[in-house]
């Protein structure tokens, strides 16, 4: 089954905190997927990343 990692900074990073979350086909309610969920880390990292790119990105 597929996973989804984070898109952080321009880059794929996988998940570390061990924990997924299950994606859904809503039509056919079939699971696709399975999302890894972040840590504080990852969501610092993102963040800050976002931070970084906005000034660039709203000119």
């Amino acid at each position: 089954m597929r996973n989804i990692s984070h898109y952080i900074d321009g880059r794929i990073v996988e998940g570390t905190s061990g924990n997924q979350s299950p994606v859904f086909n809503p039509a056919s309610g079939e699971q696709t997927a399975s999302v890894d969920l972040a840590n504080p880390e990852e969501v610092i990292a993102a963040i800050s990343a976002a931070k970084a790119a906005f000034p660039a990105w709203s000119a």
